[in-house]
Order: structure tokens, then sequence, then C-alpha cells
């Protein structure tokens, strides 16, 4: 017998003059359930089996060799994703019991960019243009309630239970998230209903779209102009080898080591205010960011007289130089040694 709960608070169960065993967790229809612990200890098993998968189909797409990254995440959607989603219509509607799975998700895509694993999440998905797995729950979830909706017999036990928790949301605590999901979304509500999923779908993306691109980080801000829309970045199916195109993600997502990057990953006491983080290789007092790297910086001048072609036009901007993948690929690297070289003359260390 299985019950939630510590053992304490449960009588014995008694069958034919036999105390019936009481077990500490129990696996139906290959999800795990514990005692003392929510719908949580399961997930954890998903992605851990989630983790094989993804190692493995790391190795093989190494062996093949497949290195774009389009591709890689359309395998990950067709051979991790069924594993992270499995029972999804039950616990996917508690996100943060799928925050280990959202993170394993985050690694993979970090992964396959070659960044830092600090790097800012919203700037990873936005840069394949992906978006979190709690989209691809919410789904399961609605076509779930699509597919109860339409049970004839109005007696079932199931259906009855989830009429009456959407009728009354506090009754039951499933039909009370879906409940505030939809408000939430501006979905008009109604049991007898089926909803158009797809619709409530796109129209979630599209908002979480939205909100990013009015986001106040300051890292989102400078990384904006490089991804006006939200899809997968042409550079990354476009850039020559996986050196190139890591150098272009790295330098794209903020984590170049500029001093921009750089001084805010000191420990809080040593972290330096961003507009105190200037450059220390020439006498202008600019900040050290992206732009001032690559149009600005004098130290760079001689290796941007060679790369005339990336700075056509009359306004050039960051986002018109990444239209050019190979040439500013080459045109970064040239400038990350060259700064190499610099302090290295100053502090005696190499980067």
């Amino acid at each position: 017998m299985f019950t939630f709960g510590s053992k304490a608070a449960c009588q014995a169960f008694v069958f034919n003059n036999d105390e019936v065993e009481r077990v500490e967790s129990y696996k139906y229809l290959g999800f795990e359930f514990r005692a003392t612990k929510n719908l949580a200890h399961g997930v954890s098993q998903l992605v851990s089996a989630a983790k094989q998968a993804t190692h493995s189909m790391n190795r093989r797409c190494a062996l093949l060799p497949i290195s774009d990254p389009e591709l890689r995440c359309k395998l990950f959607h067709s051979l991790v994703l069924p594993i992270l989603s499995y029972a999804s219509e039950v616990w996917g509607v508690d996100e943060k019991i799928g925050d280990a799975a959202e993170l394993l998700h985050r690694q993979f895509l970090k992964h396959i960019l070659g960044v830092r694993d600090s790097t800012a999440n919203v700037i990873v998905l936005a840069e394949l243009g992906r978006f979190p797995l709690c989209f691809h729950w919410w789904q399961q979830i609605l076509r779930y309630h699509n597919c109860i909706n339409n049970l004839h017999d109005d007696e079932r036990l199931i259906k009855c239970a989830f009429v009456e928790g959407m009728h009354d949301p506090a009754h039951l605590f499933c039909s009370h998230k879906v409940h505030n999901w939809l408000q939430g979304q501006s979905v008009d509500l109604s049991v007898e209903d089926d909803l158009d999923v797809s619709t409530v779908i796109g129209n979630a993306k599209n908002h979480y779209a939205q909100t990013w691109h009015q986001s106040n980080l300051s890292s989102v801000a400078r990384y904006q102009p490089l991804q006006p829309e939200y899809v997968l970045a042409p550079y990354l199916s476009a850039a020559k080898g996986f050196k190139s195109r890591k150098l272009i993600s790295r330098f794209r997502c903020g984590c170049h080591g500029l001093h921009v990057d750089t001084g805010r990953l000191l420990l809080l006491a040593q972290q330096v205010p961003r507009e105190q983080r200037h450059c220390v290789f020439c006498a202008s007092g600019s900040e050290k960011d992206e732009h001032h790297f690559v149009f600005d910086c004098p130290a760079y001048c001689a290796i941007r007289n060679r790369f005339t072609n990336i700075f056509w036009g009359p306004a050039p901007t960051l986002s018109s130089c990444f239209t050019l993948h190979d040439p500013i690929a080459r045109f970064l690297r040239e400038c990350f040694e060259h700064r190499n070289t610099l302090v290295a003359a100053q502090t005696g260390h190499n980067l």
C-alpha cells in the first residue's frame, strides 16, 4: 500500500487479518512517487534519464559529425524533450517542479553555443530562438484539458473532478493552476468548449517575446540591437566552423572578457560599477563595451583598416557588421589576439 505522508500519520490497513505493508515509493506508468516528497522526485528521475539521453546524443553528433545548432535543437526536441515532458500533464502545472528540467535545457543550449554557464538565460534562449520548456508543458496540459472535456460519459470520475475544479478553482489544485494560467493569458474560459491550443500557446509565446524586448536588464539592452527578432540568429547556420561560430556567440552573448563583462563577475565587494568600466588601452575614458571595442578603440585601428568591408557604409552598426559572418569572426579573432598581447605587455600575464 502506498500513501502520501509519514507513516505515523497513516493508520494501518488490514486485509484478511493481515496488515498490508506500506511502501515508501511507488512507480505508476513509469513515474515514481515518494510518500514524503512531492512530484519533484519523479521529475528528478526523468531529468536523470534525460541527461543520459543528452550525453548519448552529443556523443553521436560528435561522431557523425553534426554541429549545426538548429539541427541539434531539433534532435533535442525529438529525443530528449519527450523524456523531460513525460506526465507533464500532471506535474507541469507547477512550473517550479520543472526547474531541474529547464536547467538541463539551458545547459544544452549553452553547450552548443560554447558560452559560459553564467551567461544570461534569456539571451541564450533568444540567440537560438527557443522558448522555456514550460510552454511545451502547458501545451500538453491544454491538450489533456480538451481530451477530458471530450469524454462522452459525464459520470466518469476524472471528468466530474475536472469540471468541478474548473467551476470552483479552490477545490482542486491542478484545475486551480490551469484556471489561473488561462486567466493570465486573457483566455475566455468555458469548461464546455475546447481550447484552441495552438492559438493560446502562440499568444503566450508572443507575449514572452514582447516582454523580452521590453526588458530593463543592461545585458539584454546591449544584446537586443544584435538580435532585433526573436528567431534563430542567422550566423548560427551560416558561419563556417565551430570555432568561428563560438567566437561570434560569446561576443554577442556578452561573455567575451571585456571589462564591461568581467567587472560584474568579481566578488560583490570588488565589483566595478558599470559607468566606471573604462577602456585601459586608450585615453578616451569610454566604457569598454562591445561598440567601443569594434568601432572606436584606437588600439585596434590597424586591424579595422584590413577589414574595410565590415565597416562599409555611411553609418555601420553592430547589427550590420554581424551580417558578414566569416569576416566578423576573423576580425574578432585578430582583435582578441592583439588584446591578449596588450594585456600581457601591461601585466606580464597572458589571458
